[in-house]
């Protein structure tokens, strides 16, 4: 959404706002206008009877005008209290006691107000400084200021800020010139953040030149850099936004159509659906946080593939290399806080096995299989909507044949949520974006520890052949499940599924459904005639048969032969590479053997 620049109203700005209240040199001002001591009851006894009633002044009253007096700690409301009881008076008759005293200009009477006769009441000089601990010069210079200023407070000129009011003028002007521009909120931001962005071509210089240069400003309201940025600093919450990447393709689309459209009919149509295609986003994104006591969530995504080796040679651009791979599973709502203890990363070598929809299907199994589902009813997924790993038949059968066989009695439900496209990000992208932080830092990464070690820092490590067997549901499933096209619903444009248990034991009902807050489908079973889906018995893949491609491990020893030299083979932290390339031999060889033998077998079946 596109909108005018504005000052912060929050006290967030771009820097941090300064207190000058904490700072040391106002500490010790303060400590020197508060009290150094309890005030003392006057004890005077006064000839003069008729003038001052210092003897009828009560604790109280001294307690209260105390505390009223040193309420604030600031020299010129001190000053204003002073002179509301001290009241400064010119003498009509001058008569020095002798020659060295020299006339007197202003006589003081000062007076304090009793709570008990609720009025004022006159009292002597020492009295009133012995109540306040104050000294006589500072009553004193503060009477005679005000006699000569004509009535008028004195004003404190010590310290302060005495050159912003100079420059008030320019700062409007500088603050109407920046609210002109547009901003927008953030694309990547993972909350909501009050940080608005300008464009991403403009920079602070930018502006300050583009500000100077106007035609129409005065010559007096032109400004340095410095005073530019001060005011752009401290008065907004503006940055620069960075060119997007990984934008949602049908948003573009559509405000790149509405842009140019001139027709208001066709613009009013486009419009509507740009919104309901993000009213669709935001209610995904409901289902992700949402949270009850009988809702058990579990977000998973696979991060993007780690490199091993990663150098930071040159050749390692145009080099293929192995990988590492880390599927993560969250428990909890989008607001639950990451912890090790509910995030877990399934993760295994690209030599181990294929990352595709056994090993996904396999790793949300084993995390169902080991949670605590007491008092849960309901299970949901959240994943995006990749077909080769996610969103497939695969991945319903895994859940059908768990709810029907292995799931809690009270657990009667499972639905399974994908996202619009363009608008996924999901709670295992938090942790990745950790993770490829801390990758970053490093300049050389050479074995799968090294990456195990970051990840673990964030997570649970399950290590996949070891610690979760990966099974082979797509053979499993082919004489349990019916093929996709004879399914009661269409299934590439479904978001939803739900899976429930059926009244037939051991088998389920499913329902496909394109909204994310209606159920307008039909729950039907998909096994196949006289089949249930607990009849699904997937075999274990044997760990270390994928056969890496040849001219990708001709790449792998290359780089590390022109990173460390060839004695690298010898080195004991190239273990992983040695045992990579011993098992692809060793699988060449027995491919080769077979070949063989199946050729002398058709070349005799031909002679007979």
């Amino acid at each position: 959404m596109e909108c005018l620049a504005s000052p912060s109203t929050s006290g967030k700005t771009r820097k941090r706002t300064a207190h000058p209240e904490n700072w040391k040199q106002n500490i010790a001002k303060r400590q020197r206008y508060s009290p150094k001591e309890s005030p003392n009851r006057p004890r005077c006894q006064h000839l003069r009877k008729g003038v001052y009633k210092c003897e009828s002044i009560t604790m109280r009253d001294v307690m209260n005008f105390h505390a009223a007096f040193y309420k604030y700690h600031n020299k010129e409301t001190q000053d204003a209290f002073l002179l509301k009881y001290c009241v400064p008076v010119i003498p009509k008759r001058k008569r020095p006691k002798n020659k060295k005293h020299h006339p007197k200009t202003i006589h003081t009477n000062y007076s304090i107000y009793s709570v008990s006769q609720k009025k004022k009441i006159t009292i002597c000089q020492k009295a009133f400084l012995g109540i306040l601990n104050i000294t006589k010069h500072r009553v004193q210079y503060i009477a005679k200021k005000f006699v000569e200023s004509g009535g008028q407070a004195v004003k404190e000129k010590r310290g302060g800020d005495h050159k912003s009011h100079l420059f008030t003028e320019k700062k409007n002007a500088v603050m109407l010139f920046i609210n002109m521009f547009h901003i927008d909120e953030a694309h990547y931001c993972r909350g909501h953040s009050e940080r608005r962005y300008l464009p991403a071509e403009l920079s602070i210089n930018k502006m300050w030149k583009m500000y100077n240069k106007q035609p129409n400003l005065e010559a007096n309201l032109k400004v340095k850099k410095g005073l530019f940025r001060k005011i752009f600093n401290n008065n907004y919450n503006l940055g620069f936004g960075s060119p997007r990447t990984d934008v949602c393709s049908t948003c573009i689309l559509l405000l790149e159509k509405i842009k140019r459209e001139s027709d208001e009919a066709q613009k009013q149509r486009l419009m509507v659906e740009h919104r309901v295609h993000k009213l669709k986003a935001k209610a995904f994104f409901n289902l992700v946080r949402e949270e009850r006591p009988n809702l058990k969530t579990f977000s998973f995504d696979c991060e993007k593939n780690l490199p091993l080796p990663k150098t930071p040679d040159q050749i390692t651009y145009y080099s293929r290399q192995l990988y590492l791979y880390n599927c993560t599973i969250v428990e909890g709502s989008s607001k639950t806080p990451l912890t090790t203890q509910n995030v877990f990363a399934y993760c295994w070598t690209e030599d181990q096995y294929a990352k595709g929809a056994n090993a996904i299907a396999s790793i949300v199994y084993h995390r169902l299989m080991n949670t605590n589902l007491t008092d849960i009813s309901t299970i949901r997924l959240i994943a995006d909507g990749c077909p080769g790993q996610n969103k497939n038949s695969i991945m319903i059968a895994m859940c059908s044949k768990w709810l029907s066989s292995s799931a809690p009695d009270h657990v009667q439900r499972i639905e399974i949520v994908f996202p619009i496209v363009g608008h996924s990000f999901i709670p295992p992208d938090r942790v990745f974006a950790h993770v490829e932080k801390d990758v970053r830092k490093l300049e050389c990464i050479l074995r799968p520890e090294d990456y195990l070690e970051i990840i673990g820092t964030y997570s649970t490590i399950v290590r996949m052949g070891s610690d979760c067997e990966v099974l082979n549901f797509k053979s499993g499933m082919s004489s349990v499940i019916k093929d996709v096209g004879s399914w009661h619903f269409q299934f590439k444009h479904c978001k939803r599924f739900l899976i429930q248990r059926s009244k037939e034991i051991g088998n389920v009902v499913i329902q496909g459904e394109v909204h994310y807050t209606n159920n307008l489908g039909v729950l039907k079973k998909i096994t196949r005639k006289n089949k249930k889906a607990s009849d699904l018995n997937p075999e274990v893949i044997i760990q270390n048969i994928v056969r890496i491609k040849p001219a990708k491990l001709v790449d792998v020893k290359k780089l590390l032969t022109t990173h460390f030299g060839n004695e690298w083979e010898n080195e004991e932290e190239f273990d992983f590479y040695r045992s990579v390339l011993s098992q692809t031999s060793s699988l060449e060889e027995e491919e080769d053997a077979s070949q063989e033998v199946t050729c002398e077998l058709q070349v005799e079946e031909r002679c007979l």
